[in-house]
């Protein structure tokens, strides 16, 4: 019998030990709690079985069955178990009739592996089964049918025509203009003798299949070691990681994060820490990547609505002063013009890159116009408070470049308060203290 239908196989008697704790959630009005299934860390699923039942309390006004629907697709608390669910597969909709509750998935529910959406419908249904009111779950896609009236004495763990060894692994590489970073599944088999994470970044170090993708590993690099604990995975490189490292910020950034988005992909692993030749650096050119560093959406473009969205390029502060570019998603329909939604977009950036909004978190905008092809931004008087004459020289180009790689003006005015800070003929950015 197939591996994996062993391990499936012993999951399912862990499984129905559970029957015995009973995975009706809800204890009463009393105590007004429910109960969530997870999967248990890598470590402990052989020894203490695949799902572990987690007991939530609920407040006094709280919905149960939204608050076990949040639940059992979002990350636990329980730092020994995760989710069943990758982030990207989201709930559309759902609806309660006769006891049957409909839970409508988006598209991404169908890119999990088969053995994944076991494991995930599992977890569903025990813990919303759970709750007085759900007798049997039914599984949409998109709308679509894809299981319905499932309850938890069916819910038993299948072979699948699939190979023990197959696997589809999420990876991620920038496109060639090094702009973002798309999704790549690899379709390989695989053994026991290393993990997931590790297959994962063999395959980056292979580099895409796609043409239209670049590599995002530099050349030469090998995996030393790949160690997980608890939800952090550390990814020891060799030295060429750094030697051969990118020699423009966007390459830097694409490097760094395809390995980080893509590592984080593997169920369990919520973030990554970095080391050169056994060592954690400070940085990577002008990325602080002395500490774990998370699945970033910002550069995954694939995470957008490409319908309402578009690129936009913001200019971002770097520690050393200088400014980099930094293209986003924007939503087009937001706001009245684009520059309001680039301007807004500036003022909000925060991520974990080393970049900064090169407009202080007091400062408000009042608003934006385009008329005549001239834009004028319009802050409070704050924005002068930004500190030297130089940071604020900087923060004034920022903002500048920003509204004009929206290409809709040939005069940018910006004020704080009834005072002009800047005014300038300027129909594409100043790249003076850009650094590419």
């Amino acid at each position: 019998m197939r591996k994996l239908v062993a391990l499936i196989a012993a999951f399912a008697v862990a499984a129905a030990l559970f029957a015995g704790c009973s995975p009706g959630g809800s204890s009463g009005e009393e105590t007004r709690a429910i109960t969530v299934y997870y999967l248990r860390g890598q470590e402990d699923r052989l020894k203490e079985g695949l799902l572990k039942p987690v007991e939530l309390d609920l407040g006094e006004d709280t919905d149960a069955l939204h608050a076990a629907l949040s639940a059992v697709t979002d990350e636990p608390a329980d730092a020994d178990c995760v989710s069943a669910f990758p982030r990207d597969v989201r709930i559309n909709t759902y609806s309660l009739a006769d006891g049957v509750l409909t839970v409508n998935f988006n598209s991404r529910y169908k890119a999990m592996e088969p053995y994944e959406r076991v494991f995930a419908k599992a977890c569903l249904v025990l813990t919303l089964c759970g709750l007085d009111e759900v007798d049997r779950v039914s599984v949409f896609v998109d709308g679509m049918p894809d299981e319905e009236l499932l309850s938890p004495d069916v819910m038993l763990f299948s072979d699948d025509d699939e190979s023990d060894y197959e696997r589809q692994l999420t990876l991620y590489f920038p496109d060639t203009s090094l702009t973002f970073l798309h999704m790549e599944l690899h379709t390989l088999t695989i053994g026991q003798s290393k993990s997931l994470c590790a297959y994962v970044l063999d395959e980056l170090c292979r580099g895409p299949q796609s043409s239209g993708l670049a590599r995002s590993v530099p050349e030469g690099t090998e995996v030393l070691s790949v160690k997980q604990t608890g939800d952090v995975c550390t990814v020891d490189l060799s030295y060429e990681f750094y030697t051969n490292k990118p020699d423009t910020v966007a390459g830097e950034r694409l490097a760094v994060y395809s390995v980080v988005n893509s590592v984080c992909s593997v169920n369990g692993v919520k973030a990554v820490q970095i080391l050169v030749d056994g060592a954690k650096l400070e940085s990577y050119g002008h990325l602080d990547i002395s500490s774990p560093l998370k699945y970033e959406a910002m550069l995954d473009q694939d995470s957008y609505d490409v319908q309402s969205d578009t690129v936009q390029t913001l200019y971002l502060r770097l520690e050393s002063g200088d400014l980099a570019e930094f293209p986003v998603m924007i939503n087009r329909d937001k706001y009245l013009t684009r520059e309001e939604s680039a301007i807004r977009e500036l003022m909000n950036f925060t991520s974990s890159f080393g970049y900064y909004s090169p407009v202080s978190e007091a400062v408000e905008l009042r608003s934006v116009t385009l008329e005549n092809r001239t834009c004028t931004v319009v802050f409070d008087e704050k924005l002068l408070y930004t500190g030297s004459s130089e940071r604020l020289n900087r923060s004034l180009e920022a903002i500048a470049n920003t509204i004009a790689s929206c290409g809709n003006s040939d005069r940018i005015v910006i004020m704080a308060g009834s005072e002009t800070a800047f005014y300038a003929e300027m129909s594409a950015p100043d790249m003076t203290h850009v650094i590419g």
